[in-house]
């Protein structure tokens, strides 16, 4: 597995399934119908769309060897998830219904949409964790082979 992450292009291709994200569409196409909340779906439609409609920029960048964005796409990435999460417990998944807000996330929790939640959004997680840490091996790895600096002359 470790000769597979560091093959050049491996990173770029840890970022291309995040261009499926912009189906986040689907959270503001099923509020429109009235069975989410805009305090879940807003928020988790919108930031899905960003990530999907970013990724194929980044993945573009990543496979000319230019790494510019990847951490902050990924960060964002995380947070657009967590926040995605904790609102849609918090709406209604969860066992108490802590923010009230009708309707409420309880669709989220059949099928076909409960397969985001407990498969998608486990699996992009892993892949953001897994490209922060090849981005930050590369790093390393350049700092490391970086030429010293020459002396002062004085």
């Amino acid at each position: 597995m470790s000769r597979i992450l560091a093959h050049p292009g491996a990173l770029s291709l840890l970022v291309l399934p995040n261009v499926f994200r912009i189906v986040g569409a689907t959270f503001l196409t099923v509020m429109a119908l009235g069975h989410l909340p805009a305090a879940f779906a807003l928020p988790a439609g919108l930031g899905d769309i960003a990530a999907g409609v970013a990724a194929p920029f980044l993945v573009w960048r990543l496979a000319r060897g230019d790494r510019r964005g990847g951490v902050s796409f990924h960060l964002f990435g995380i947070l657009d998830l967590a926040v995605a999460l904790a609102v849609g417990y918090l709406a209604g998944l969860g066992p108490v219904q802590l923010i009230h807000v009708a309707p409420s996330t309880e669709a989220l929790g059949m099928l076909p949409l409960v397969l985001v939640p407990t498969v998608a959004v486990p699996l992009i997680i892993g892949l953001h964790v897994l490209s922060l840490g090849r981005l930050h091996a590369m790093a390393r790895a350049k700092v490391r082979h970086a030429p010293e600096p020459l002396p002062a002359a004085g």
